[in-house]
């Protein structure tokens, strides 16, 4: 039984679908606090595929958190705090 060798294409998508985020990593990525990146793991599971789709469609994006943070307070249309 001859079995076809896997392309780069294919062992990519695999990675992928198999690639998880932790406590630590969810928290590099996005900026989040321990206790919201252990919520979200929690309620949404630790899929990188389906948590990166699931924060990018809520306007969540890696880069998102530190100039939301890094905005003056009288630069933000509403005020902080």
């Amino acid at each position: 039984m001859f079995m076809a060798t896997p392309t780069m294409k294919e062992l990519k998508v695999q990675a992928e679908k198999e690639a998880r985020y932790d406590v630590r990593s969810l928290r590099l990525r996005y900026g989040f606090g321990r206790h919201e990146a252990e919520r979200i793991l929690q309620r949404f599971g630790n899929s990188k595929k389906e948590l990166d789709l699931l924060l990018s469609a809520r306007g969540r994006t890696p880069r998102h958190r530190p100039k939301e943070l890094a905005t003056p307070e009288q630069r933000a249309p509403f005020g902080i705090g």
